[in-house]
């Protein structure tokens, strides 16, 4: 089991700075020197980009010509393709053009042939909708799958014949409930499954909470007499509020009144945790007998409070975080005294699966003594790619198996580039994968073996700690739990982004990743990049302290450093998305939120977005894309025939910031333990500029040269910061 330490906020310095850096290196990146005249003409490789959408039926061939014809005028260099869905049939839009149907196709081909007649980059999202890589191509044993479980407690020291129930959710036939594995082993101390039931709580929940910091809100808790706890588990923490979910800004106190002593057994602060998240958080205590327990909490924004549920076992802190359940800051504190016997020896883990028939059937000799036996399967997640046409709609690929990205590549994109179809000879550019929309994955064929392979170490004694077990001590847990998560995210890196990079590659195109690991899914927030030929982020307007406005919740540093320590020039953003559309938006409101997007890294902007639009003869301004979502990029926007001065302005800033290398003095370790990304207000000094660094850039991508440390591409760091 490898060995993790806790990765502390202090400034090291790694090595000093003993030559400045050294201009005819060759590790140089080429055509980094900046001329006047491509300054002031800008090649149209620098102008922005656009995405363009189709919805619904609601398409047609006049419309495409005089959509690109305007996108062209307006100095626009590209559009990226997506085909989604919103409401129904527009008025007098007829036919109405089935996504995939041969009417579709011929319509693909025509916009690819304009495209290329109209000098224009043609670029296609990799699935119908915005997320993220599916579609009715997908059967359910290729979709993404989870981990499922039920449990049985049983009485041994005779022998058992008893049926375990099969695990939920699995009623559904498309869920296709697949069987691994049953364990045995003996029942830990206070553990009976349930969570413990108080006479009362007052005030009774759910429950909205105004915002308080100078008086806690308090929840008094009555057991009815002394009871022992262990754990406390509150909900998710998107549910609190979802614009602050990756600053929560909420801490929690639980006391307990112990011989009439009141004693305080958690002290904790919600972890940042992401937008799609939908698992309870666990906070264990020190083994605590008691009648009366008080909760309270300090929450700096209104928040929600579904419920609060008491344990007698123990469980793992946070442990649906640590194993990958959800993306949540792995929460490292000092793990409270509770006896040994509420954890289980991992020694004591019996493998009865080939005691289950196939009906569910268990026979067994069971020692004495009480006994839980897990029966363990996995399923179809039931996620499915988004918002398309029903027709355009199945379910999410497998994201830890190179089948997913296949199959879903040979579904859309490949079957439009097959010889003889629409894309054949070169028509297209680029795939982009756009919005990580579907939560995460815990399992996929032949995982345990090679979870064995990768770690050294057998899965299946450990499985238990998947569900909450603290197996053996707390920090034996965590170390598996961080072995879990790598193995996760390698198959993740390796099978679906770079497959698909090398898919894209073979075929002569070029492909674009926005935000998936650290945005949502637990994963290094760094690594997938390296398979990006353009590596994607995004900002919104208007700016705002939460939600998709903030930093926090849509940051550009991730992207950025991975560009830069990956050696990938370009940093591209969708831009401008808001759910905020008034219709008095305009460039000159734009470039602000432009300027502060290339102050943070990026150097070319995707405009969210330009709606298709099927008619030539509607009144201006046109049709804007879901009613209210992103900013009206349109033909007939008064101010449109005034576009070439914006995008002549991003065109140029973006050929100045592709010029020469990034200069940052530091690199920000992010350690080895696949967390959540960190906050984008750590303190750092003015005036200078870090990186984030992940194991793999560490190992793999610097060298040593004149004391600092230096890419293959000639980027060079003073310092490494631990």
């Amino acid at each position: 089991m490898k060995n993790f330490k806790r990765i502390f906020c202090c400034l090291v310095c790694a090595f000093l700075l003993v030559a400045s850096r050294n201009p005819e290196s060759p590790q140089t990146w080429k055509d980094d020197r900046v001329d006047e005249n491509n300054f002031l003409h800008p090649d149209r490789t620098y102008y922005p980009e656009t995405w363009f959408h189709f919805i619904g039926g609601n398409v047609s061939k006049a419309g495409i010509t005089a959509d690109l014809e305007a996108i062209s005028a307006a100095k626009i260099s590209g559009i990226q393709l997506f085909h989604g869905q919103f409401g129904g049939p527009w008025p007098s839009v007829s036919p109405q053009i089935a996504c995939l149907s041969e009417p579709w196709d011929d319509l693909i081909a025509w916009t690819a042939s304009e495209c290329k007649r109209l000098h224009l980059r043609f670029t296609m999202q990799n699935c119908p909708g915005w997320s993220y890589a599916g579609g009715p191509w997908i059967t359910p044993s290729n979709a993404m799958r989870n981990l499922v479980q039920s449990r049985t407690d049983i009485l041994g020291g005779k022998t058992v014949r008893t049926n375990l129930d099969k695990p939920s959710p699995s009623k559904e036939e498309w869920r296709d409930y697949k069987d691994l594995f049953v364990l045995a082993f003996p029942t830990p101390d206070g553990d009976t499954g349930k969570p413990l039931a108080p006479a009362t709580m007052t005030p009774t929940l759910p429950a909205n909470l105004p915002a308080n910091i100078a008086q806690p809100t308090v929840i008094q808790v009555d057991f009815g007499k002394e009871t022992l706890v262990r754990t406390v588990e509150f909900p998710s923490i998107d549910s609190y509020s979802h614009a602050w979910v990756y600053t929560p800004a909420v801490h929690i106190n639980v006391f307990a009144e112990v011989e009439g002593v009141s004693r305080k057994i958690i002290d904790w602060d919600m972890p940042p945790a992401n937008w799609q998240d939908d698992q309870p958080i666990t906070i264990p205590c020190a083994d605590t007998r008691a009648r009366y327990f008080r909760v309270e909490i300090v929450n700096q924004h209104p928040m929600h409070l579904s419920g609060i549920r008491f344990f007698s076992a123990a469980h793992q802190q946070n442990y649906e975080s640590e194993a990958a359940w959800t993306l949540r800051r792995i929460v490292r504190k000092d793990f409270p005294n509770q006896s040994k016997q509420s954890w289980l020896p991992s020694g004591n883990i019996l493998n009865l699966t080939g005691k289950m028939d196939e009906n569910g059937m268990l026979s067994w000799k069971a020692p004495k003594g009480h006994w839980t036996i897990l029966r363990i399967g996995h399923v179809n997640t039931g996620l499915k790619n988004g918002p398309a046409p029903a027709e355009a709609t199945g379910w999410e690929g497998n994201k830890l198996a190179k089948s997913g990205v296949q199959a879903n590549f040979n579904g859309y994109i490949g079957r439009l580039l097959n010889k003889g179809a629409a894309l054949d000879g070169n028509q297209l550019n680029g795939i982009l994968l756009d919005s990580w929309e579907c939560k995460t994955q815990t399992w996929t064929a032949g995982l345990d073996t090679i979870f064995d392979k990768k770690q050294g170490y057998p899965l299946l004694s450990r499985i238990p700690a998947l569900f909450g077990y603290v197996l053996d001590q707390p920090e034996t847990t965590a170390r598996f739990l961080r072995d879990w998560r790598v193995t996760l995210n390698d198959l993740l890196v390796e099978n679906f982004f770079g497959e698909m990079g090398q898919i894209a590659h073979q075929r002569g195109l070029q492909v674009s990743f926005e935000t998936a690991s650290g945005d949502s899914f637990p994963g290094d927030i760094l690594e997938y990049f390296k398979y990006a030929d353009v590596p994607m982020c995004e900002f919104w307007q208007p700016a705002k302290d939460s939600h998709v406005g903030s930093d926090e919740f849509k940051p550009f540093r991730p992207t950025v450093s991975a560009a830069h320590v990956y050696g990938k020039k370009r940093v591209a953003a969708e831009s401008f998305t808001s759910f905020s559309l008034t219709w008095d938006e305009q460039p000159r409101f734009l470039k602000t939120y432009a300027d502060h997007a290339f102050a943070n890294g990026v150097s070319h902007l995707v405009f969210h977005t330009y709606t298709h639009n099927p008619r030539t003869d509607f009144l201006p301004p046109g049709s804007s894309f879901g009613s209210g979502i992103g900013t009206p990029f349109l033909r007939l926007q008064t101010w449109w025939q005034h576009m070439p001065y914006f995008t002549d302005y991003l065109a140029r800033c973006g050929y100045m910031l592709e010029r020469g290398r990034p200069v940052a003095d530091v690199l920000l370790y992010l350690g080895d333990e696949q967390n959540h990304k960190p906050s984008q207000s750590l303190p750092f000094p003015k005036g200078y500029a870090y990186d984030y660094c992940n194991m793999d850039v560490l190992l793999n991508r610097l060298s040593v040269q004149n004391g600092q440390l230096v890419t293959p591409e000639g980027i060079a760091y003073r310092a490494l910061w631990l």
